[in-house]
């Protein structure tokens, strides 16, 4: 009974954290959490992907809010690997403090809203019995800013389409460096040309966002943020695109 009692006093506590729905985009306090990506699948001969990014915000204030970034991925390579190779498997932990701006101007149709994130990488590789610990595999910094224009698309349907820059720069140990994609490092336009080696790249560009955030019931919101990101890493002809699509949940 008593231990009934203490998790009904925190459940108390906490409960006016959790009491907002207002879009990430909005004025207004409210928890955002956002699935960036998420991978599983295997093949027949023997490989295996699992590979989940989120991403946790609390507003603060009316215009801040802080979170926790976090990316974990599992890869096992199947019998398709030169011999002496079998049982290949790589890890790779991604986490981070994230923080973030939002203003609606003087006319409030326009709005700016800007986002910061440290991140650190752990990554370890496996080779059949053969076994490594989790070491510091990379560690950057992602900043983005962004312009947006909000439009009521009906009661319950809003979208906040707009354009910004972002910047990302990481800088790789070359721990557990290998030739075959096991252990890549977390960068937010997920390009997979991003293998670990020795360097600090940095990698600058366009956003196009146009997210649409639907009421879903009572004051939480569910919102889908198609976005596209164009940079000149590893670009001979110009500018890479890369397109994805976020979901975020607001309470």
């Amino acid at each position: 009974m008593k231990g009934k009692i203490i998790i009904f006093s925190i459940m108390l506590l906490i409960y006016p954290y959790f009491n907002y729905g207002q879009e990430l985009f909005q004025k207004g306090k409210g928890s955002h959490i956002e699935a960036s990506h998420f991978t599983i699948g295997s093949s027949v001969d023997g490989g295996s992907i699992f590979d989940l990014g989120v991403i946790f915000r609390h507003r603060l204030s009316d215009k801040f809010d802080a979170g926790l970034l976090v990316d974990y991925r599992s890869v096992t390579c199947g019998n398709n690997i030169p011999k002496g190779f079998q049982s290949l498997q790589g890890k790779g932990l991604t986490i981070g403090p994230v923080f973030g701006y939002t203003s609606v101007l003087s006319n409030p149709r326009w709005g700016i809203r800007s986002s910061l994130s440290l991140r650190i990488t752990l990554s370890s590789i496996t080779q059949a019995s053969e076994s490594r610990r989790m070491a510091l595999a990379g560690y950057g910094m992602d900043i983005d800013i962004f312009i947006f224009r909000h439009i009521n698309l009906g009661k319950s349907i809003n979208a906040f389409p707009g354009i910004g820059l972002f910047a990302s720069i990481t800088h790789f140990t070359g721990h557990n460096r290998d030739e075959y994609g096991l252990s890549r490092i977390y960068v937010p336009q997920k390009r997979q040309t991003y293998f670990e080696s020795a360097g600090t790249p940095l990698v600058s560009g366009l956003l196009f966002k146009v997210p649409v955030s639907f009421k879903v019931f009572r004051n939480k919101r569910l919102a889908l943020e198609p976005s596209y990101w164009f940079d000149s890493y590893n670009s001979v002809n110009g500018l890479n695109g890369l397109f994805r699509i976020n979901i975020r949940f607001s309470f």
